[in-house]
């Protein structure tokens, strides 16, 4: 609520008497030593609900007040502001001293029932707003306190949500790459199987060649031997030097051919021999990975698996194959992963 300036003016100016009735105790009023007979003893009872009145007015919302009701009270109150000065500043030596502590008293007495009247015709009202503004407010603070227990509750409720959602996640997480890891080493089992099974199926159609090869040759060399032993020509030298260099050139090529043929029997089976192995090493590695708790002794499996898939190997097919150390830079390479992925 918003008040115009003459009421703000007004409101004040009642705000500041009924402070200064406040402020005064009937007691120091009745000054029984300093005053002796002509105390305020009498007076002090009525004092006191005078002074009572004007303390319940100013606890109330005066801002509620219009400015033809605020100049009222605060004309009263400044009368009787003006009669406890009167009372206060009472002194002995004033010659109309008894005269002037009868009438102060017989006004205390009479003015009462006169501030109660008017104060009274407001008081109802006023008190019953600022009871009001007092519930609304305690039943806001009850309903705030309300709302944050039950915030707090939803959260800390949120929260468990939260943290169980994680864990869950977590737990999914590690299944999923337990799975994928599981997936990933059958995967790449199956593909050195194929591998295998491609390369046995070739290096047995380049053996079967190399058979043919082999019996051709046979056959050519028995064929010069039995055609020379058994049949009577008469040729030159010259001749029979064109002739053995014709025999010559037929038996490098069919050598040459043998040769090549049996080289790529051995190569097909080479590595039909390591994709073979390399399948075995995988299919096999998470068994020894299970088998052990020891760390060192995982790393070790790994490292040999590593080692059986990515280094050549020696199958005895291939003539230049000899015993070499575990190759050191692939071995190497698997080692500094860890330091730079920052683990």
């Amino acid at each position: 609520m918003t008040n115009s300036p003459q009421e703000i003016d007004a409101i004040n100016s009642l705000k500041a008497v009924l402070k200064s009735i406040c402020e005064i105790d009937a007691e120091s009023l009745v000054r029984k030593n300093s005053l002796g007979d002509l105390n305020f003893e009498e007076a002090k009872p009525f004092l006191e609900r005078n002074i009572d009145l004007f303390k319940g007015l100013l606890l109330c919302d005066l801002s509620l007040l219009p400015v033809a009701v605020a100049n009222e009270l605060n004309s009263i109150s400044n009368v009787f502001l003006g009669e406890l000065h009167q009372i206060k500043a009472f002194s002995l030596q004033d010659p109309n001293a008894l005269s002037l502590n009868q009438q102060y008293t017989q006004r205390s007495k009479d003015s009462y029932q006169d501030y109660f009247l008017i104060i009274t015709k407001y008081l109802p009202y006023l008190k019953n707003k600022n009871n009001n503004i007092d519930s609304l407010k305690n039943e806001l603070q009850q309903t705030i306190n309300e709302t944050k227990i039950i915030a707090e509750n939803e959260t800390k409720l949120l929260k468990q949500n939260i943290e169980t959602a994680q864990r869950e996640t977590d737990e999914i997480l590690r299944a999923i790459k337990n799975v994928a890891g599981k997936a990933g080493v059958s995967q790449h089992s199956t593909l050195f199987a194929d591998e295998s099974t491609a390369h046995g199926r070739v290096a047995e159609n380049w053996l079967k060649a190399t058979i043919i090869i082999a019996l051709i040759t046979i056959i050519f060399a028995a064929y010069s031997v039995y055609f020379y032993t058994n049949t009577s020509l008469n040729l030159n030298a010259t001749q029979n030097t064109q002739l053995a260099i014709v025999k010559i050139i037929g038996f490098a090529l069919l050598f040459y051919i043998l040769k090549w043929t049996a080289k790529n029997y051995a190569a097909h089976r080479h590595n039909q021999v390591t994709n073979k192995h390399r399948q075995n090493a995988l299919s096999t590695f998470e068994a020894f990975v299970k088998a052990s708790e020891d760390v060192g002794t995982k790393d070790a499996v790994l490292l040999r698996s590593t080692e059986t898939i990515f280094s050549a190997g020696q199958t005895g097919y291939l003539i230049e194959d000899k015993e070499s150390a575990p190759n050191t830079q692939v071995l190497e390479i698997f080692r500094n992963i860890p330091k730079v992925a920052g683990v």
